[in-house]
């Protein structure tokens, strides 16, 4: 419903020849919101079912279905054959909805959205802002010389951005407050073209140093090129949105695009009265979100369950399957390393995935600290080398309170495209481009185009295409995680091709993903960080997360303040913002 949602945006801003209809924003809004998170909404009425028999098996029976989709896709031919799996796949999801509703007491009020119930969950010094990329729709009128002139038609003319900021009004005197006399205060504040935010996001993360290698500690001395190309971007996208803003201590964000890339509190802010430079994170407690659905969802029951840590995974080597009572150490066995998956080819893992040595100890640690934390009750599984696969990962994720991966993320290039792309228009006649049957069938959904590398993701296709270490985000969303308090993801390669927006699609599709399956929260790394900085981080979030019982949200925020304040032993700065900047929490942040 993209085009729709740019459509009406368009003629709320008078699409380029009349006035504005500032009555179609909130519409707008509410389309926007009820669209981008119908896949959460709907995942959550599927999960008022869990534990029951049904349950199981139509899960099992969707994890299967999304396996032969991917392969389908990664096939890349029979759009019909690929049409029927679909369908098969949305029916069981419907079943899936149907029973929850049934066993949850017919409850909707995850795939509602209204935005006066939204109003009256925020507190008073709370501030929603959900970033909306969006294609602009301008009609010409030229001037008239004999008579009327005939109007141009309306026609798509470039990618923009927009951002809805939505607070609780103030009470009015005398009146008592409660959920029906909260009332939205709510303003559309454009953006304008999306391109030179691109450029803005991509010279930060440059300067960042987010490019290079994870395991490489590159110390350039460019503070004040980072702080520059910062606030340029800040100009941007969060200045405009002050005067909305107001007086609010807590954003809300929801991001789009390729704003996915960019980790909001690290936003430099103008130094007050000269000081030291000051961040977003430390003027506002920045809370990320997929979409302003999940403010409405019941407040989250406890859990329980183990610890899954997966790391350095073997490339190059075949996987073995596992299961939770078979253990045992298994060798790693060196092969060579064979042509990538042809979904990878022309992109930037096309020479393979390189070893991530490090992440093994990096899992180990974590799964240590666990131990030592829960004492008798620990139940920790560490994933590692050849065991790190797919196979294992699918059976053990279940079981997972707490899911650490750290592993390559990937995603397709942007020579295929999938239905969140925007259109591409043929120059001359402003239509949209045909694509082949093959082409249709690879950029049906985004979370096809995405996934994990885990064991034997460099060795040689099956006969469908498929490398036997890769796993989609789609098949990610079919696992059964709502046990899973939360799954991170530490060393996700993000970083490269930002000039595309497959890299924010790859993140938000991952993020999605996890969420979709029943994870309550995500901490997703938007680039690859060196290993020393990532396992102190690490380990020192999950230690007050679970030693001091902090909050999820404070427990990532301390930690990378201590990374940031961290001295070497001249007394400087051990660490750039590259390197405490990376993580952002989605989901649910306590």
């Amino acid at each position: 419903m993209a085009k729709d949602i740019g459509l009406v945006l368009s003629l709320a801003g008078g699409i380029g020849s009349f006035s504005a209809s500032r009555e179609l924003e909130l519409p707008a809004f509410v389309q926007s919101e009820t669209t981008r998170g119908a896949a959460l909404s709907s995942a959550s009425v599927m999960q008022c079912a869990a534990g029951s028999p049904e349950y199981d098996k139509l899960r099992e029976e969707l994890a299967w279905s999304s396996k032969a989709l991917a392969d389908l896709a990664a096939k890349g031919t029979g759009s019909e054959e690929f049409r029927k799996a679909r369908e098969r796949r949305e029916g069981l999801e419907r079943e899936l909805v149907a029973l929850g509703k049934r066993l949850g007491g017919g409850h909707l009020a995850a795939v509602e959205f209204d935005v006066d119930a939204l109003a009256a969950n925020l507190g008073a010094r709370d501030a929603i802002v959900a970033y909306r990329q969006f294609t602009r729709w301008k009609v010409a009128m030229p001037e008239a010389k004999d008579g009327p002139a005939p109007m141009t038609p309306v026609k798509p003319s470039e990618p923009s951005l927009c951002a809805f900021v939505l607070r609780r009004s103030p009470p009015e005197p005398d009146v008592v407050a409660s959920s029906t006399s909260v009332k939205p205060q709510f303003t559309l504040v454009e953006l304008g073209p999306i391109a030179p935010i691109e450029e803005a996001v991509r010279e930060w993360r440059e300067a960042l140093g987010a490019v290079p290698e994870r395991g490489q500690a590159v110390r350039p001395d460019l503070a004040s090129v980072v702080t520059r190309s910062g606030q340029v971007l800040r100009a941007l996208v969060l200045d405009p949105l002050l005067g909305a803003i107001g007086e609010a201590e807590r954003l809300i964000v929801v991001l789009d695009d390729v704003l996915q890339l960019v980790p909001f509190d690290a936003l430099p802010m103008p130094a007050n009265g000269g000081g030291a430079e000051v961040f977003a994170g430390e003027r506002w407690r920045i809370d990320t979100r997929r979409t302003c659905t999940e403010l409405l969802a019941a407040p989250p029951a406890p859990m329980d369950g183990a610890l899954v840590a997966l790391g350095g995974a073997a490339f190059n080597s075949a996987p073995v399957e596992l299961s939770v009572e078979d253990l045992a150490t298994v060798e790693e066995a060196h092969t060579a390393p064979a042509t990538v998956a042809s979904i990878l080819r022309g992109g930037a893992w096309e020479p393979g995935f390189a070893p991530l040595t490090y992440t093994g100890l990096e899992a180990r640690e974590v799964a240590a600290l666990h131990d030592e934390v829960a004492g008798e009750q620990a139940r920790s599984l560490v994933l590692e080398k050849r065991k790190a696969s797919r196979a294992a990962l699918e059976e053990l994720a279940p079981h997972a309170r707490w899911l650490h991966v750290a592993t390559h993320g990937w995603f397709a290039p942007e020579s295929i495209r999938s239905w969140s792309d925007p259109e591409p228009l043929d120059k001359l006649s402003g239509l949209g481009l045909r694509q082949s049957g093959e082409e249709q069938v690879k950029g049906m959904s985004p979370m096809l185009l995405c996934g994990l590398a885990l064991a034997g993701a460099n060795l040689p296709e099956n006969a469908i295409g498929r490398a036997p270490g890769l796993i989609t985000a789609q098949e990610i969303a079919a696992l059964d995680l709502t046990h899973c308090e939360l799954a991170v993801l530490s060393a996700c390669d993000t970083n490269v091709g930002v000039r595309e927006r497959r890299a924010g699609q790859g993140v938000a599709s991952l993020q999605m993903a996890l969420q979709m399956a029943g994870a309550r929260s995500v901490i997703t790394s938007l680039w690859k960080v060196p290993d020393e900085a990532t396992k102190e981080l690490m380990l020192d979030f999950y230690r007050r997360l679970w030693v001091e019982k902090k909050p999820k949200w404070q427990a990532l925020k301390e930690a990378k303040r201590k990374l940031r304040d961290a001295k070497d032993e001249h007394g400087d700065p051990k660490y750039t913002l590259r390197d405490w900047a990376a993580w952002v929490l989605t989901g649910e942040p306590d």
